[in-house]
């Protein structure tokens, strides 16, 4: 039976590999930052489409898909949110792009 307090079959530390995946993909280990930087312009291309959608469905007066285009723009800025994403932040992360 596992030790339930995190050891290995040894005794030694286990890691999961999720925590191992997560770690390296908000960078605390080396080779981190790119995938910092890929998702964080990811999720401001994601906000920059969901408002590009929006004003684009609010101008056409089509009020289904701007509700749609809204929904979109609340769950993007929510996710870059809870990653410390600034969605109005430039590639290198400045504001202003």
């Amino acid at each position: 039976m596992a030790n339930r307090q995190g050891a290995g079959a040894r005794g030694g530390p286990r890691m999961c590999r999720v925590l191992q995946f997560t770690s390296c993909a908000i960078g605390l280990w080396p080779g981190g930052g790119a995938a910092v930087s890929a998702f964080a312009e990811a999720m401001r291309e994601r906000v920059r489409q969901a408002r590009s959608d929006l004003a684009a469905a609010r101008a056409a007066g089509d009020v289904f898909a701007a509700a749609l285009a809204e929904d979109e723009l609340q769950d993007a800025l929510r996710v870059a949110a809870e990653h410390g994403v600034e969605p109005d932040a430039g590639p290198e992360g400045r504001n202003g792009s």
